[in-house]
């Protein structure tokens, strides 16, 4: 048995005519200088931020190249640091000396505003402490 398809009823309708709706404003000009105002203000906006767009996709393209040439100082240094100047050994250990001199003071600095820090925070719980007692 061969089953027939059904067609499928296809709706068309017809577009309504557009009704138009009149409405009365009051100060109808003035309604109207303030809508082409804050139009001109959003292109203005508009404008701007296209501006701002180029400056930063240009600030990229600068800071890619800067990390290039960044890139190649570093390599040029380390070149001339390893070809073209002698080795001193006695420079070398004072230098490393000098570094764990310098890296005992920064932390030596560091537990000392640690330390204020925490009296300030403790002080500020002892006064909520009192707070909290008289209430």
């Amino acid at each position: 048995m061969v089953k027939k398809k059904k067609r499928k009823k296809v709706v068309v309708h017809k577009k309504k005519k557009e009704e138009s709706v009149h409405v009365r404003l009051d100060n109808p000009i003035s309604k109207r200088k303030r809508i082409l105002q804050t139009a001109v203000m959003t292109v203005e906006l508009l404008k701007k931020y296209e501006v701002v767009r180029e400056l930063r996709k240009e600030k990229v393209k600068e800071m890619d190249k800067l990390r290039v040439v960044l890139s190649d100082i570093k390599k040029m240094t380390k070149r001339i640091k390893v070809q073209d100047l002698p080795k001193v050994k006695g420079i070398e250990e004072k230098h490393k000396e000098h570094k764990i001199v310098m890296k005992a003071k920064n932390i030596e600095k560091h537990e000392k505003i640690v330390k204020v820090h925490k009296s300030g925070i403790e002080s500020q719980l002892d006064e909520l402490r009192r707070k909290l007692e008289t209430l």
